[in-house]
């Protein structure tokens, strides 16, 4: 009698973990899997935001129900629980990619012979402390034929927590590392010169326009950084957190020289007095929102310079149409309208994975550079168009 109350027992507990956690089957021939709906997610007070707490009885593991990990507007940890299962005939290591590498802190735990194993990853962690020496999210994990892990991630960040969650095979991972370092290389390679011709050609030239495109440029530079990570690779002091204020600081500053090198290139001065006087507005209003910093939340700001940044955008499309339909004949007011579009499209694409909206897509990873690398190249063109219209003015 006592045998059949133990076995009953055993089964009730084992139904009930299964309908409350779903087991992700892996195996060393699966290439990778996006795992947004195989997650289970708790949401705790920062005070007690600890492994104890997780691992007690009374823990409220809530599912998953986007395709995506988007928590935009929580500002206490986050934890996720996974538990994945090795099905394959040899041990394999396998990756835990996250897709945001602004997140602040990803703490990763799991048991392994009566120990548990800790791991680190996210921005606001020394090269030395992480998993893995690199700027990418992700942590290795050796699993054995047969072996069960049920894996506890603790995100915090005053960063927005949103991220793909994937888990790759060796063979995947390597090929998305390989592939993630050679686009941002040729990216910030293309970059750095376009930044340093710029640079030759405003003071060479002593033409306005090149002076707000070279600090329009080395802003957008500055915030792709951060958006991809490579920041990580800078480490200065004995903290990191200089990083969650110069992030938004970079964004307003790339507003504000966006706006400047619209006006000056569209030359709203002479050819339209009120989007000129309204340009200017938004511009003061960017300065006078930078030094609030000092009154509110470091989230806040954050979330409000996101916000803001996309109207710069918005209103330089606006004002390139107005320009086109103004003189139609002016190639570079074309090339002016594409570039700002280019850039537009990059963060839709970006924004509707993060949202959930659409499966996510790798793409999505490199939609934003890209938009922004598609953007410096048209710009550059249109100024050169530009620059040779005014010597055939002047000559």
């Amino acid at each position: 009698m006592c045998n059949k109350l133990v076995i009953y027992s055993c089964l009730i507990l084992f139904f009930s973990y299964a309908l409350n956690a779903e087991t992700i089957l892996l195996n060393e021939n699966k290439d990778s899997l996006n795992l947004g709906k195989q997650i289970e997610y708790l949401i705790l007070p920062k005070s007690e935001s600890n492994l104890s707490k997780v691992l007690s009885e009374s823990a409220n593991w809530q599912t998953n129900t986007n395709e995506t990990m988007h928590f935009p507007s929580e500002k206490n940890p986050v934890w996720f629980k996974l538990i994945l299962e090795h099905t394959g005939k040899q041990a394999e290591t396998f990756y835990l990619l996250f897709s945001s590498p602004v997140i602040d802190r990803y703490e990763l735990f799991y048991q392994s012979k009566n120990k548990w194993v800790n791991m680190l990853a996210g921005e606001q962690i020394f090269m030395k402390e992480k998993s893995l020496f690199s700027h990418i999210p992700a942590f290795p994990l050796i699993l054995y034929p047969g072996e069960i892990k049920i894996l506890y991630i603790k995100i915090e960040s005053e960063n927005p927590l949103f991220s793909f969650i994937s888990i790759h095979n060796s063979k995947s991972f390597l090929s998305y590392s390989k592939m993630n370092d050679i686009f941002f290389a040729a990216y910030f390679g293309a970059g750095g010169m376009m930044f340093f011709y710029s640079l030759f050609l405003s003071y060479s030239l002593r033409y306005r326009q090149f002076f707000f495109y070279f600090f329009y440029l080395g802003s957008v530079i500055l915030v792709t950084l951060f958006s991809t990570g490579f920041i990580q690779y800078i480490e200065i002091g004995n903290s990191h957190t200089w990083k969650n204020y110069l992030f938004p600081l970079s964004i307003y500053i790339t507003g504000i020289f966006g706006l400047l090198f619209t006006a000056e290139f569209l030359d709203l001065e002479n050819q339209g007095e009120k989007h000129y006087k309204f340009t200017k507005i938004m511009i003061g209003i960017m300065l006078l929102l930078m030094p609030s910093i000092l009154f509110i939340d470091i989230r806040t700001y954050i979330d409000t310079a996101i916000t803001m940044v996309i109207i710069p955008i918005l209103w330089g499309i606006y004002l390139a149409m107005y320009a086109i339909l103004k003189d139609p004949r002016k190639s570079e007011n074309y090339l002016f309208f594409f570039a700002l579009g280019s850039m537009l499209v990059g963060a839709a694409i970006n924004v509707t994975t993060i949202q959930g909206w659409v499966i996510p897509l790798t793409a999505a990873t490199y939609s934003l550079p890209m938009g922004s690398a598609v953007m410096i190249m048209l710009l550059a063109v249109a100024l050169m168009l530009r620059v040779s219209d005014f010597r055939k003015e002047h000559e």
